[in-house]
């Protein structure tokens, strides 16, 4: 029955938008399973892979778990990129079960170089789902990562379809979810 849900909201985000077509070659989508503590050595591997793919293009990044500096440090690492991002949602804001400390965080970083563009970020569900909008040439394109945390895949779809808001409508739309969660 989720799966059902997910394929007829993305058949409704499709019909909102154009199928892309703007010469992206390569996007990374990676459930990172955690990516707060910079210093260790699998997060140093993470960081590596992700710098290695971000000279080809965008990468999204699903379950960073990070907190509010974690912007400041990716970029730093990063280097020439452009990221929306949101943070993990907590158990502080009421929005994860009691015992968890944190769930989600998603971000999307965009090759400065591949991409010139200023673009802008925005959070579409905060902890959850991010977009980077930008003009490629005379084309719209948006970028949308979404991670659908087990047992509120459906909450977060819903949430997603109400805050693309008008400015979707137009331009080329590239969601990056992870729909495996929603076959189990």
């Amino acid at each position: 029955a989720m799966l059902r849900a997910a394929r007829a909201v993305l058949t409704h985000l499709l019909q909102r938008s154009p199928p892309a077509d703007v010469g992206v070659q390569r996007i990374m989508l990676w459930n990172v399973a955690s990516l707060q503590d910079f210093t260790t050595d699998k997060a140093k591997q993470k960081l590596r892979v992700i710098s290695g793919h971000l000279q080809h293009g965008p990468v999204m990044l699903l379950e960073t778990k990070a907190d509010a500096t974690w912007a400041g440090r990716m970029l730093t690492s990063m280097g020439a990129a452009r990221l929306a991002h949101t943070a993990a949602a907590n158990s502080s804001t009421g929005s994860l079960p009691s015992g968890n400390t944190a769930s989600g965080g998603v971000a999307i970083l965009v090759p400065s170089h591949r991409f010139p563009e200023e673009g802008t970020a925005r959070v579409l569900v905060p902890g959850y789902c991010v977009a980077f909008s930008f003009q490629c040439g005379e084309n719209e394109m948006h970028f949308i990562a979404a991670y659908l945390r087990p047992r509120q895949e459906l909450d977060i779809l819903r949430m997603l379809d109400q805050s693309l808001g008008q400015w979707a409508r137009t331009g080329n739309l590239i969601i990056g979810a992870d729909i495996n969660q929603l076959e189990r």
